[in-house]
């Protein structure tokens, strides 16, 4: 059987991943090994047996006993199928990560008889890849020892990595994101020690994935005017509301939630609590939303009355508005530290492609471009102060973030636009990256404060402007 003959295919992908979801969770096992071993018997013998090769059988394992999957890998690599499909990322089966290693006998078996392994997770999301993609690469960079630049090392330290690391081509922390840049952060400077070491270690390794719970469908820009309520029961809150907008809320295991624990408050930026809620607590029902880009990094999550430890509260009760404004601005003022070094990369690529279709003969174009080749120097300039500003402050990025944030995502935004501009009607191909990247810039003068806080935010704490009534 060649496997890189041009017309071979494996065959139905989506349905082994069924059957073997469908065996792993059969409470007799002795019965779903016996389904395994049949299915793939008719599947090599039956299904494909007469294609000549054509059709390549994708065969499957008993996910729940590694002895059991390595035996199976090796009965059919005896006849010659040489194709394995993982019926779902592992964890969201209740096993161990693929990073864990506890599949390494699998993948040893697989490299030791050329079977190919196809990690087929469904059509409807990539996101569970996602995360497994996102999450090795971390565990990479923990195993390296660089993983503690996130918060062990100075502002500076951490800027000259993330500037390093983006110009490397190394890849984006992906669904990382809030836990490296937002959450972790946040516990860093304000959580307990024990709060410390349970979690940001696992962050750190890859293991475990934070979510953003904080926008609400009637606030969002207004963020102070969270309903969602938490009502203290024993050594627990009890939570019930919606949060929408949730950031990777689909794979994570924390989300980072804001509450109301004092509807009576005299203002309401008070009566606001932090709370680091288990995504796996009874209660929680996620429904992921699709972008415009066609992704499903965000979700709407309905909370009926969760329990939440009174002990995964960050800070003190009706302190969370503070709480918030730490994780703010980490958001505003590092977390698009590699994104900025991207867009000066991309200015290159810009100016490369137009000289060689012949676009950079426009001097509206050109000029278009040395705008904002000087627009993100000076973004760059404006993060090494505010980087400065932190180290010399205690390590929190201050109001300066709202300046950067408020002008980066216009910038962002002009410059995809100058992309479009460069690649004329290739910018319609959706199977570009620069056309996807353009509808996600879309979403930047919302994202993280909207660009009308940020203009309030620089009015009021910068400018020294009174308030609006």
């Amino acid at each position: 059987m060649d496997l890189n003959h041009v017309e071979a295919s494996l065959c139905f992908p989506t349905f082994p991943r069924f059957c073997g979801q469908t065996f792993a969770e059969a409470h007799d096992k002795e019965v779903a090994l016996a389904c395994v071993r049949a299915y793939n018997d008719w599947m090599v013998e039956e299904w494909c047996g007469d294609s000549g090769g054509r059709l390549i059988p994708l065969c499957i394992i008993p996910l729940w006993d590694i002895d059991l999957a390595v035996a199976e890998i090796r009965r059919n690599a005896a006849r010659g199928v040489k194709a394995v499909t993982f019926s779902e990322i592992p964890t969201h089966l209740g096993l161990p990560s693929i990073h864990s290693g506890y599949w390494d006998p699998f993948f040893a078996v697989c490299q030791e008889t050329g079977t190919v392994v196809n990690m087929h997770i469904g059509s409807s999301s990539q996101m569970p890849a996602r995360r497994a993609y996102d999450c090795g690469w971390q565990r990479r960079l923990y195993d390296a020892g660089y993983a503690d630049v996130h918060w062990d090392a100075s502002p500076t330290q951490r800027l000259i990595f993330l500037e390093e690391t983006e110009r490397a081509g190394a890849p984006y922390v992906g669904a990382n994101f809030v836990g490296l840049l937002h959450a972790g952060p946040t516990v860093a400077a304000e959580g307990t020690p024990e709060q410390r070491a349970r979690w940001l270690p696992p962050v750190l390794r890859g293991d475990e994935v934070w979510c953003q719970g904080f926008s609400e469908p009637g606030a969002g820009s207004d963020l102070a005017s969270l309903r969602t309520k938490a009502v203290r029961d024993g050594d627990a809150y009890v939570v019930t509301g919606q949060k929408i907008w949730t950031s990777h809320a689909e794979v994570a295991d924390w989300c980072e939630l804001l509450v109301r624990t004092d509807p009576e408050a005299p203002s309401k930026h008070r009566g606001i609590t932090w709370l680091a809620m288990p995504m796996d607590a009874p209660g929680i029902t996620v429904r992921p939303l699709r972008t415009l880009a066609g992704s499903t990094e965000f979700a709407e999550v309905f909370l009926d009355e969760v329990r939440v430890p009174v002990e995964n509260r960050v800070g003190d009760e009706n302190d969370g508005w503070r709480v918030t404004m730490v994780t703010l601005s980490f958001e505003r003022g590092t977390a698009f530290v590699g994104e900025v070094v991207a867009c000066r990369r991309l200015l290159g690529e810009l100016a490369r492609t137009a000289r060689k279709n012949g676009s950079w003969d426009d001097p509206v174009l050109r000029r278009r471009l040395g705008r904002l080749a000087a627009e993100f120097q000076a973004l760059w300039r404006l993060v090494q102060a505010n980087v400065s500003e932190a180290q010399a402050t205690g390590g929190v990025p201050g109001a300066g973030g709202s300046v950067f944030k408020l002008h980066y995502s216009h910038a962002r935004q002009e410059l995809y636009e100058a992309a479009a501009a460069v690649l004329g009607p290739d910018a319609l191909d959706l199977g570009r990256d620069w056309t996807l990247d353009r509808l996600s810039s879309l979403s930047y003068t919302i994202a993280a404060g909207t660009s009308q806080i940020q203009r309030n935010i620089v009015a009021e704490r910068i400018l020294g402007l009174p308030k609006g009534r």
